[in-house]
């Protein structure tokens, strides 16, 4: 689940986190859930760290031809198409995570972007 969604994040003062449903500006914009690349699965929450540009702790999943499945806030679900993410690299860790460069940091924003708004 979004970690964005009833949860606490810390460090991202400036972006929402939702409490309640009804909190949520643009439901159509806001992952619920999402599928999760297998070696980061750690917890129930998938962690975006919003606002750290580049930043990517839970690696979203690419099962459908580069794709992950995500359900939204307003009951939709779609896949995502990531341009230039990848897996990730060998022995990436989840916990500390890792902040990508170039072209790999516009698909963690659009990630940070479907998980909270500021």
């Amino acid at each position: 689940m979004n970690w964005f969604m009833g949860g606490n994040p810390t460090g991202n003062s400036s972006w929402t986190a939702y409490r309640k449903l009804s909190n949520i500006k643009h439901p159509t914009d806001r992952f619920v859930t999402m599928d999760e690349y297998e070696v980061t699965i750690n917890d129930a929450a998938f962690r975006s760290d919003a606002g750290n540009v580049g930043k990517i702790n839970d690696w979203p999943a690419l099962y459908h031809g580069g794709a992950s499945g995500m359900s939204f806030a307003d009951g939709h679900a779609a896949l995502h198409k990531w341009k230039n993410l990848g897996k990730p690299s060998a022995g990436f860790n989840s916990v500390t995570g890792a902040t990508l460069t170039g072209a790999q940091a516009n698909d963690v924003d659009d990630l940070q972007n479907f998980a909270s708004e500021h």
